[in-house]
């Protein structure tokens, strides 16, 4: 897990302190920051981001830092399923606080729109006292623009091999692009997946032990999916 903010490095470093938080050692202040709108294939979206920062004296930095990001649909598609994607990503977007004090930041961007299908990856930060340092998730999603349903990979397959035929595909492609060192293990399974422009990326969580030249994204273009998903599937679009 890649982390954009590099005080969180200063932050580990720094943790020496515990305890309650009174209210009189408590300032909040909230920054609204611009959005960025953009429009594809009839569907439209805006980026929604906003920024708390929490003074308190009981952090290592003196404050606490809550920023949030995340796509959010407006138009192009019907009412009820922008609502349902929406409150998702809303949803999804709140899981990764902490209860009371702390820092987390959740960022969600998009990696493909159409008129058929919004897939976007996201990744989320948090550190909650007294945890002894921060923890972290990455994931995506994929939905289907018809129904707001979330596509599920395995509901796509042409027929009951192609799971197989999948991965013997992808281990194939992590054979060729992987550098020869022992720091970067082959995993027979990816974590998820998200689409792009006539393709899907398969992506792999890499350990924590891993060399910085290890393949984490693995690309499986549209022509060779077509033997191995269904030829009605949106995620072929």
């Amino acid at each position: 897990m890649l982390f954009k903010k590099s005080y969180f490095i200063l932050f580990l470093l720094l943790i020496s302190c515990s305890g309650e938080v009174s209210d009189e050692n408590k300032q909040t202040s909230t920054t609204v920051l611009p959005v960025s709108g953009q429009f594809f294939d009839g569907v439209s979206y805006k980026t929604i981001s906003t920024e708390k920062i929490v003074k308190d004296e009981k952090s290592p930095l003196g404050e606490w830092t809550l920023s949030v990001s995340y796509p959010e649909i407006k138009g192009g598609i019907k009412d009820k399923v922008k609502s349902k994607i929406n409150n998702s990503i809303t949803i999804l977007s709140n899981k990764y606080k902490c209860p009371k004090k702390g820092e987390h930041t959740f960022t969600a961007n998009v990696k493909f729109i159409s008129n058929k299908v919004y897939s976007l990856n996201y990744e989320a930060m948090w550190y909650c006292p007294p945890m002894a340092s921060p923890d972290g998730t990455s994931n995506a999603l994929t939905f289907n623009l018809n129904t707001g349903e979330n596509i599920l990979l395995e509901t796509q397959y042409i027929n009951t091999k192609a799971h197989d035929l999948l991965s013997s595909l992808i281990l194939r492609k992590i054979k060729t692009q992987l550098k020869d060192s022992e720091n970067c293990p082959i995993k027979e399974q990816f974590d998820y997946f998200y689409k792009v422009k006539d393709a899907l990326i398969f992506v792999f969580k890499m350990e924590q032990h891993a060399d910085s030249g290890c393949i984490s994204e693995i690309k499986v273009s549209k022509n060779e999916l077509e033997n191995i998903l269904m030829p009605d599937s949106f995620l072929l679009n």
